[in-house]
């Protein structure tokens, strides 16, 4: 990191010289323009060209997994690729399988070209007017269903509604890579956008997503061929509804972006926090610990939310 001096040129305007191996890395001149974002710590500086050039990556599928494919196809979308260019020799039917499933998963994407070496895919919709909150409260609502649902599915063992849980889940992934998709867009210039925004909102995202994902682990106990009810703590109903009221109140807190909501639930935190670790030392079924761990694991997703919800209000103020 190098220090550099502001200099004055002029009555009140005051110029910054950027670094020239910077400059010529981007091909940068005079008179182009660069994208200043503000954030609560500083400026962040990218050249406006990067947003005029379309972003491919070329994969080589061969002895690559299923797993593989979608992991490498989901970073490339979350990073902002506009174009993915898959080759194999040949590609194998698994693994066409496994691109076309991952590309489901994709806002605006679409295979264009197929064949049995090589398929490419690229974005054909304009997501730019995706609105970030929106779509991040939009998103904590299906997880919280899907939390919700999954308890019931659970303890009744209603194993149709354990695998619309999971088909819920693959669309709380799809909104979520979005989400962190957007953030990248913003960060590099591609769109425009409030950066410390974006960024708020991806962080949020990361917890929602884990949230959706201990939904299905316990929906997955209602498909399994036990014959006896699951087991659980007398405290259960009293943790199951504080769970909900908790729910409840982080959606209220997102969709009005609400500090005050947000001390609230932490200063519901070890409340909670004691009820389920009194009920974890009871005896009860395997299942029944399953669930109570998961409802701890979504207790600390949601301080989490409130948590950066706080920061980023107060961040706000600062720059504000």
């Amino acid at each position: 990191m190098k220090r550099r001096k502001l200099q004055a040129t002029g009555g009140s305007s005051i110029t910054l010289t950027l670094p020239k191996s910077w400059v010529n890395r981007w091909g940068l001149g005079s008179k182009d323009e660069v994208l200043v974002s503000e954030t609560s710590t500083g400026l962040y500086i990218r050249p406006a060209v990067r947003a005029k050039r379309d972003l491919t990556l070329r994969l080589s599928l061969d002895e690559q997994t299923d797993s593989w494919i979608a992991r490498e196809m989901i970073g490339a979308y979350i990073a902002g690729v506009d174009r993915i260019e898959l080759v194999g020799s040949p590609i194998s039917p698994a693994q066409n399988q496994a691109i076309r499933q991952t590309i489901q998963l994709f806002f605006g994407f679409e295979i264009i070209k197929e064949s049995s070496q090589e398929v490419v895919a690229r974005t054909l919709l304009d997501t730019s007017m995706l609105s970030i909150p929106d779509s991040t409260i939009g998103v904590f609502q299906m997880s919280r269903s899907m939390f919700e649902d999954a308890l019931k599915a659970a303890q009744n063992g209603d194993k149709e509604l354990a695998a619309d849980i999971t088909q819920r889940d693959y669309e709380v992934n799809k909104f979520v890579y979005a989400i962190k998709r957007r953030f990248q867009e913003v960060l590099s210039g591609k769109i425009d956008g409030n950066a410390a925004e974006a960024g708020f909102y991806r962080s949020i995202a990361g917890q929602i997503e884990r949230i959706g994902d201990h939904a299905v682990k316990i929906a997955e106990l209602a498909s399994s061929d036990r014959t006896d009810p699951v087991r659980l703590s007398q405290t259960f109903p009293t943790i199951q509804e504080g769970v909900r009221l908790l729910l409840e109140d982080t959606e209220t807190m997102l969709r009005q972006s609400d500090k005050q909501q947000a001390h609230a639930i932490l200063d519901r935190n070890q409340e909670l926090e004691q009820l389920i670790f009194s009920s974890k030392r009871m005896k009860q079924s395997y299942e029944g610990a399953i669930i109570e761990d998961s409802i701890d694991r979504l207790r600390g997703y949601l301080m989490n939310i409130a948590e950066r919800m706080i920061d980023y209000q107060v961040s706000r103020q600062i720059t504000g």
